[in-house]
């Protein structure tokens, strides 16, 4: 009965190697249960290995091309008879990490390092993955993990450093970046996660020490800019802060209701609501779809006393369904 298991299971991998250049003479050995290169009657002789290695190399190519849903059917498929091999099981957790599945993804890794030998790198995809998962102690864990394993890696607390912020471990998330640029001082990431820090803790001082450091290594990095205006504009320097971000890339919706949002600030401190009210008009014009923008446009528009412009865009914002649009709509139509 196992042994009719087995020859079926290896069938199905037959299946879908033929295609891989697996000879003939080959499967027929490793169908009737035999070596013929070593004589040995069991699965694990030097033809089964050959299989194994086409099956591993199969999936590999069939992930490297995004086929990740046909490389998963070849892992599995050779998993059924050899599921003592670390190898493929390391390529089923690539297969289903492209379809986002990150449970099974993690299990089949867990059961690779389970196999042997661990390593460090693999310690840290499962970290991801358990981040990914919104498993974040488990994704600290596993970065922990990684980082005892090769201590000399920045990369290992880096990424264990967002996760401990993320679980509020304010303190282990500073000796984690700290230890970063000990290792290395050139990842500006490092810096910014330390000045960001910094400005939660109040200490807008050390944040813009740290964010220029960042921003030396990294001169274009928009997120850099905008801890800097913060930073700047917590010390009481709106001008600077506001010139920080003039010019700003801002590549998407997203990116532009975050730059902008800081940019109103400073500019309100300085009394200047119609350079806010142009530059949400200009977003506003440039995604026309964004609710938020719009809104945030008749918003500003109405604070520098446009009131038919920001009529205008209160009714955009109406007709893109932001919740508050039509109130504000409705007191500016009241107030004309």
């Amino acid at each position: 009965m196992a042994q009719r298991t087995m020859r079926r299971a290896v069938l199905g991998a037959v299946l879908v190697l033929g295609a891989l250049g697996v000879g003939g003479a080959v499967l027929t050995s490793l169908l009737a249960g035999g070596d013929p290169a070593t004589g040995d009657g069991g699965p694990r002789g030097v033809e089964a290995e050959l299989v194994i290695e086409r099956a591993h190399q199969g999936a590999a190519a069939l992930v490297g091309k995004g086929d990740y849903a046909e490389a998963e059917a070849v892992a599995r498929a050779a998993l059924d008879t050899w599921a003592d091999e670390q190898r493929l099981h390391l390529v089923l957790g690539e297969a289903l990490i492209g379809q986002r599945r990150w449970e099974e993804a993690y299990a089949a890794m867990d059961e690779a390092v389970r196999l042997g030998p661990d390593s460090a790198e693999y310690r840290f995809l499962m970290g991801t993955i358990a981040f990914e998962a919104g498993e974040l102690a488990l994704s600290e864990h596993q970065y922990t993990l990684a980082q005892q394993q090769a201590p000399g890696n920045p990369k290992h607390p880096l990424y264990r450093a967002q996760v401990q912020r993320a679980l509020g471990d304010v303190e282990g998330a500073r000796r984690s970046l700290g230890l970063v640029t000990a290792l290395d001082e050139t990842i500006p990431q490092a810096w910014a996660g330390l000045a960001g820090l910094a400005l939660d803790s109040g200490n807008a001082g050390a944040a813009l020490e740290y964010i220029r450091r960042a921003r030396a290594l990294e001169p274009a990095g928009p997120a850099y800019r905008l801890i800097e205006s913060k930073a700047l504009r917590r010390e009481g320097r709106p001008r600077e802060a506001a010139e920080v971000l003039i010019g700003a890339p801002m590549p998407n919706a997203a990116s532009a209701r975050e730059v902008l949002a800081e940019l109103g600030l400073s500019l309100g401190l300085l009394g200047e609501a119609g350079e806010a009210a142009r530059a949400y008009a200009e977003a506003s014009v440039r995604w026309p779809d964004d609710a938020a923008l719009a809104y945030q446009s008749a918003v500003w528009h109405e604070r520098a006393g446009d009131v038919e412009a920001a009529l205008g865009a209160a009714r955009r914002a109406v007709i893109l369904g932001h919740e508050g649009a039509r109130d504000l709509a409705a007191r500016l139509v009241a107030d004309r």
